[in-house]
């Protein structure tokens, strides 16, 4: 996604899915009418989103210049793309009203975490920046486990160690937590998540090669292969957003202030 040599196109979405989308909706709430960064934009999909609910521009970059060549499919009137590793946002020319940066932080090498939040902090506007910052809770994303299970990730982050991370470089933050509201969906996940062909599964999914191999295989099949094609289909519904509820979330939120 972002300083990378190897950027992992599997790990990215040719459209907006139901749990991506819900993060880049609730980011929309502080875009309207503002200069927007994109940061780890994948094929710009979200980045188009934000521009179509009102922002008056969106720049996205990406390390992948694979990736970014097809996001400047996209481009149109305040709307642009542009191949960047986010740990060098001060080659940018501009300044941000707002600038997201979902599920990036998770990518970064090995303690430069805190020096993307450093980097997207000189980025934004004076005094009246925002930045919104998304990433998996461990607690979902790995539990159990004293490492991420996807290979793709350098760190995965507790709420507790998220919300450190976060006051260690912004005076003023909010945090919201992101929940799937569907029972029935959840009590069958739990279900699949728990039998033992499921945990065989995730073994292997945690080899990279394996990854990068499963991500040419159609959606549908991959769904069936692992069991995920018995479970519900998540809609917009079925997703909520809260403030201060990080502990049972699959997906953490900080909106940051200077």
């Amino acid at each position: 996604m972002i300083s990378e040599k190897n950027a992992h196109t599997s790990e990215r979405a040719h459209e907006l899915t139901e749990t991506v989308l819900a993060r880049y909706m609730f980011a929309s709430r502080y875009t309207k009418n503002k200069t927007v960064l994109d940061i780890g934009t994948g094929f710009g999909v979200g980045a188009e989103y934000l521009l179509n609910k009102g922002a008056e521009t969106v720049h996205g970059i990406d390390f992948a210049a694979h990736v970014i060549k097809l996001a400047k499919n996209k481009q149109k009137k305040g709307l642009t793309f542009s191949t960047l590793d986010a740990l060098h946002l001060s080659k940018l020319k501009s300044t941000y009203d707002v600038i997201v940066a979902s599920e990036v932080i998770e990518h970064m090498p090995h303690g430069k975490y805190t020096m993307l939040l450093e980097q997207i902090k000189n980025q934004l506007t004076s005094n009246s920046g925002i930045a919104i910052i998304t990433t998996v809770n461990k607690h979902f994303s790995s539990p159990n486990s004293s490492k991420p299970l996807n290979p793709y990730h350098t760190i995965e982050f507790t709420p507790e160690e998220f919300m450190k991370t976060i006051r260690a470089v912004f005076k003023k933050s909010s945090f919201f937590g992101m929940h799937i509201r569907n029972n029935h969906y959840m009590k069958k996940a739990n279900k699949l998540k728990s039998s033992f062909f499921y945990q065989i599964i995730l073994k292997i999914g945690s080899f990279q090669s394996v990854r990068e191999l499963v991500a040419y295989l159609p959606q549908n099949l991959k769904s069936r292969l692992i069991g995920e094609s018995t479970l519900p289909k998540l809609t917009n519904e079925d997703f909520i957003i809260t403030k201060d509820s990080l502990d049972t979330s699959i997906d953490m939120i900080a909106v940051c202030r200077l």
